[in-house]
Parts: C-alpha cells; sequence; structure tokens
C-alpha cells in the first residue's frame, strides 16, 4: 500500500478562489454536464464535442490546456496537475 502525499496547506485569496470556481464548473460542464436518460452515465461536451472528426480533438485539447495553464498560475503543484 502506497502512503499518500499530504495535502499541502493553501491559503486562496478572494480572487484566486472565484477563478477556481471557474475552472470547476469548465471542467464539470466538460466531463459530467448532462445524465443520460434510463442510466447513471454522465457525459459533457468533450463527448458531444469529440464527435467532431479531428476538430473535436483539438477543441477540447485546447480546453484542457487552458485548464492546466491556469492551474499552473495559481501554484497548483506538478504533481496534482
Amino acid at each position: 500500500m502506497q502512503a499518500q502525499k499530504p495535502e499541502p496547506e493553501i491559503i486562496i485569496d478572494s480572487s484566486s478562489e472565484d477563478r477556481i470556481d471557474k475552472l470547476d464548473k469548465l471542467a464539470n460542464a466538460m466531463d459530467t454536464n448532462w445524465k443520460l436518460p434510463f442510466t447513471e452515465i454522465r457525459v459533457g461536451w468533450d463527448t458531444l464535442i469529440g464527435l467532431i472528426p479531428g476538430v473535436g480533438d483539438t477543441l477540447t485539447s485546447l480546453v484542457s490546456a487552458y485548464i492546466i495553464r491556469e492551474a499552473h498560475q495559481l501554484g497548483v503543484p506538478t504533481w496534482v496537475k
């Protein structure tokens, strides 16, 4: 069994908290925005945009890169990113 890394103590100002909330909403919209009827399966924009050949993968990669860049600017540790 591997030991988990300790959670660092982080002090977040209100500006950073707003950015984190926006990133969280974006990540949820990309991954789990809607529940498929009659199932417990959740899908997001990533699934729908990914259906467009070539363009879909590029667009979702750009959104992912944006989230990672923002996390870097907020000082998120590398092992979390």
